[in-house]
């Protein structure tokens, strides 16, 4: 289990977007930003938090916790 001291400073680190022009085009949704490859879709599960439509703020390791769960799943 994190320690509340090791959310509070990661709050300030939270990833809240994602730029890799190699990769080409971004194109970005409320949570995840991704990437269309000729026949990969690359996909970057970030921070940010949205209810109905809007981004609320950002909440530290979300995107980890995620895209472990994808990871374990598919």
């Amino acid at each position: 289990m994190i320690n509340s001291k090791t959310i509070l400073s990661a709050l300030t680190s939270c990833l809240k977007t994602i730029d890799i022009p190699e990769l080409g085009k971004k194109l970005q949704g409320k949570v995840r930003d991704f990437y269309i490859l000729s026949d990969k879709r690359v996909i970057i599960t970030t921070d940010r938090q949205s209810a109905f439509d809007i981004i609320l703020g950002h909440i530290p390791f979300k995107g980890s916790v995620l895209n472990l769960l994808a990871a374990f799943w598919f």
